[in-house]
């Protein structure tokens, strides 16, 4: 586990677990012609891969609402592409967030706050 998230320039605060990614997508046309043995292929090489991570979303919320606010912000990150670094500097380019799922929460914690499990869906575009 780790220190915060950016994309875009929003900071998730809280802690994530290490991304995960996925198989990266390649881009292929088949051709096959009616009558003639075979096929063709057009190769466009990889078009891109998801990158997922489970987040502890909290920053010493004290009321419920002031967590609720960050998940909009969340939320209106939905559609926006830019940089995503993790917690330990690496930095991806060409990111795009997909979504967030909930995972457990909301729960209150004494010295955490409100708090809330998430995953967070990214799309790098150019892996």
């Amino acid at each position: 586990m780790s220190a915060p998230l950016v994309h875009a320039g929003l900071t998730f605060p809280g802690i994530h677990q290490d991304l995960i990614f996925g198989t990266p997508v390649l881009k292929s046309q088949k051709n096959e012609i009616f009558g003639v043995k075979g096929a063709t292929v057009i190769d466009g090489g990889i078009a891109t891969r998801e990158i997922t991570c489970e987040h502890w979303l909290y920053n010493t919320y004290s009321n419920i609402s002031q967590l609720n606010t960050m998940l909009r912000a969340i939320t209106a990150q939905i559609g926006v592409k830019g940089t995503l670094v993790d917690s330990l500097g690496t930095t991806f380019d060409d990111v795009l967030f997909i979504r967030q799922e909930p995972i457990q929460g909301p729960l209150y914690d004494y010295e955490k706050g409100w708090w809330k499990k998430i995953r967070l869906i990214f799309e790098e575009l150019t892996p």
